[in-house]
């Protein structure tokens, strides 16, 4: 419902005007600011799908948090615990990970 408003739409164009004129200006300047090459690398495409998919994962868990909270009535103290083993987890499978390389 976002792009009934206006505003938004006025925007959203201003952003992309912008943004364009921006790349242009960068691909043609001597010393850029920044490089667009850069996208060109694999390790960098790696790391933005990675990158993605633990955001996806961090909101999923956000809404998991939420549900015990509003949905199953769950104390916070509970829920905080639940979410420093969550976090050892990550942890520990890091470190372990990190071990076999």
């Amino acid at each position: 419902m976002w792009f009934e408003s206006d505003t938004i739409i006025m925007c959203l164009f201003i952003f992309l005007i912008s943004g364009g004129l921006f790349m242009l200006k960068q691909r043609n300047s001597k010393r850029p600011l920044f490089h667009f090459e850069v996208f060109g690398s694999q390790n960098v495409i790696a790391g933005m799908i990675l990158f993605f998919i633990f955001y996806l994962i961090r909101s999923g868990l956000n809404n998991v948090y939420s549900i015990m909270a509003t949905v199953w009535k769950w104390p916070w103290d509970y829920i905080v615990n639940i979410q420093y083993w969550n976090v050892a987890g990550t942890l520990l499978g890091y470190f372990c990970q990190g071990s076999a390389w």
